[in-house]
């Protein structure tokens, strides 16, 4: 693998760990309005519904609520195993200045 060929690799792998990492913090703010929707069920808001339809909600936003944390632990497994990625194109990369280096080139 060429210098180049590594720099364009890095870059790569850089953006897709940086969108993953939006939508992490994406899926965390919608984690934080779903527990906010949940106080407010269990509130006075919740008062106002038929013993039905709050229990309804608050098991809908509940389970919601579990879907998005599972992905949010799947999307962070995908940035560790991107930045071992990195780490892996780094360490391809020095050696191959020090090839270059000892080889005179």
């Amino acid at each position: 693998m060429k210098f180049e060929q590594i720099i364009e690799k890095f870059r790569d792998l850089s953006e897709r760990r940086s969108r993953i990492l939006k939508s992490i913090s994406d899926m965390e703010n919608e984690i934080t309005s779903i527990s906010e929707r949940l106080d407010e069920l269990r509130g006075e808001e919740g008062d106002k519904l038929a013993p039905k339809d709050k229990t309804d909600q608050i098991s809908r936003a509940r389970d919601k609520r579990k879907r998005v944390r599972s992905d949010v632990s799947a999307a962070q497994h995908d940035v560790r195993m991107i930045e071992t990625e990195i780490s892996t194109l780094k360490m391809r990369f020095k050696w191959l200045v020090d090839y270059e280096v000892a080889n005179g080139e």
